[in-house]
C-alpha cells in the first residue's frame, strides 16, 4: 500500500534539518521500518536535494514529497523548486564541498533525476527499504494481500525439491533404490 506526503519549506538553509526531521517522521509515521543504512542514506538525500533546491532554486518557497511503497519496498525523495536550470555533474573544484551533493545522491540512490515541471524543477531520488513486517494497517484495507505475505514468508520449501523418479508403470517408488550410495564397512 503506497503512501505520500508533501510539504512546503521557506527557501532557505535553515531548512534543511526540519525538512530531513519531517522526511524521517512521515515514514515512521506509516510504519515503515527503517534500519540504520537505510535511514542514514534517506537523511543524506532529503538533505543534498533540499540543499541543491535552496541554492540554485527562484522564488521564496519549495515543496517537497515523500513516496513510500512498502510492499514493492521502495521509497522515493522530490523537491521542487521555481528554477528551470537541471543539475549537471560536476568536477570539484577548489572548493571541496561543491559537487558533492549530486554525487551523494547518484551513490546512496536507487535511482535519481531531475524534470521539467510548470513551476519550475523537480529532482527526485528513490532509494530501496529493507524488508518491511505486516502492519496492522495493511490487516484491515487489504487482507487478501496481507494474508498471501504472511503465506509467502513461512511457507516451507516446495517437497519433494527434486523430482522422484518414475517407475516403468509410471508410478513413483517410494524409496529409490538411486537415492543415496552405500558405503562398505572394515571391520
Amino acid at each position: 500500500m503506497a503512501v505520500s506526503s508533501s510539504f512546503h519549506l521557506v527557501r532557505d538553509p535553515s531548512q534543511v534539518r526540519p525538512a530531513r526531521r519531517r522526511v524521517r517522521t512521515l515514514a515512521v509515521g506509516w510504519g515503515i521500518r527503517l534500519e540504520e543504512d537505510t535511514r542514514t542514506a534517506l537523511d543524506v538525500i532529503t538533505s543534498e536535494l533540499v540543499t541543491h533546491a535552496v541554492r540554485h532554486s527562484k522564488g521564496a518557497m519549495l515543496t517537497a514529497a515523500v513516496h513510500a511503497d512498502p510492499v514493492r519496498r521502495l521509497a522515493m525523495v522530490q523537491v521542487s523548486g521555481g528554477s528551470l536550470i537541471l543539475p549537471r555533474a560536476r568536477t570539484v573544484g577548489s572548493d571541496p564541498e561543491a559537487g558533492q551533493g549530486m554525487f551523494l545522491v547518484e551513490r546512496l540512490a536507487r535511482d535519481h533525476g531531475a524534470q521539467r515541471t510548470e513551476a519550475g524543477k523537480r529532482m527526485w531520488a528513490e532509494l530501496n527499504l529493507p524488508e518491511q513486517p505486516l502492519i496492522r494497517r495493511q490487516l484491515l484495507l487489504q487482507p487478501r494481500r496481507a494474508a498471501r505475505r504472511l503465506f509467502d514468508r513461512f511457507r516451507p520449501p516446495q517437497w519433494p525439491l527434486h523430482p522422484r523418479p518414475r517407475t516403468p508403470h509410471g508410478s513413483t517408488p517410494l524409496f529409490p533404490s538411486t537415492s543415496c550410495p552405500t558405503r562398505s564397512r572394515r571391520h
